[in-house]
């Protein structure tokens, strides 16, 4: 798969947030650059769509970095929204959000430092402003109710605050749904007039340091290398690609398994991964 862009398609309905309170939901439909909500074992899980380079786009499951830009109107943004298709979380639940850092900006290297300006989210009556201390806690507010058949469509306000400057900005929040656990934390990388390279820059480096590193010998995905690895390995010894389909146990990716791979795998044996 190709290296994924992270434009976003943009909402339409940027006006009506604004002026709108309580939870109607966005007439428009549910578009690309949305946070998909869902839940597993008890917890809401984020998603997400990216466009991938040269056209398409693929879902990724279990995303929690999102792209953002200021614009629509100067220094604001409802994008992105939070959208759980029907059955997607419990009918009924209150659906919301807690902020949970300062708001930081983007040095071309890392997300660091924290800058003058603030992010004020707000939705009708409703407003939180990120904090000025690095990792201070504001407890957000509920901002949707999942409709009778599990789905909700969403857009919240987002609005920088002055000095309002030029860059890329991180907002770190956490998706809260009653019933549930709160999600893991979640990334909004916003664009306030820097160019699209520095964008997708720091929004590949936030999706790299979520990435977890790769384990070698891991062959079945489960963190650790174990016999049920060396009983993959041995049951491919010997296979060959092509001919074969690609060889499960080809740890060097030379095409083959083969006792090379054997000795990688043996040197990591019993470790777990990360």
């Amino acid at each position: 798969m190709g290296r994924m862009s992270f434009r976003k398609r943009r909402g339409a309905c940027a006006l009506a947030w604004l002026v709108s309170a309580g939870f109607a939901p966005c007439a428009q439909g549910q578009h690309v650059g949305d946070i998909r909500l869902t839940m597993e074992n008890g917890q809401v899980i984020t998603s997400g769509h990216r466009e991938v380079e040269g056209g398409g786009v693929v879902f990724v499951p279990g995303l929690r970095v999102f792209p953002g830009s200021f614009g629509e109107f100067p220094n604001f943004t409802d994008d992105p929204g939070f959208e759980a298709v029907a059955g997607g979380l419990p009918a009924g639940a209150l659906v919301g959000f807690n902020i949970l850092d300062a708001l930081r900006k983007w040095d071309g290297q890392d997300f660091d430092a924290i800058p003058a300006e603030t992010l004020r989210v707000s939705l009708g009556g409703a407003f939180r402003t990120t904090p000025a201390g690095a990792g201070e806690f504001v407890a957000g507010f509920n901002f949707a109710q999942v409709s009778a058949g599990g789905g909700v469509h969403q857009h919240i306000n987002y609005f920088l605050n002055p000095p309002q400057s030029a860059g890329i900005y991180r907002f770190t929040l956490e998706v809260t749904a009653t019933g549930l656990s709160d999600s893991e934390p979640v990334f909004i990388i916003f664009n306030q007039n820097d160019s699209e390279a520095n964008h997708d820059a720091a929004v590949q480096y936030m999706i790299d340091m979520l990435t977890p590193p790769e384990c070698e010998g891991d062959l079945d995905g489960d963190a650790d290398i174990d016999s049920t690895d060396l009983n993959i390995l041995l049951t491919d010894f010997g296979c060959t690609s092509p001919p074969d389909p690609p060889c499960d146990g080809d740890l060097d990716g030379d095409g083959d398994t083969d006792s090379t791979d054997l000795n990688i795998q043996l040197s990591v044996f019993g470790q777990p991964c990360g």
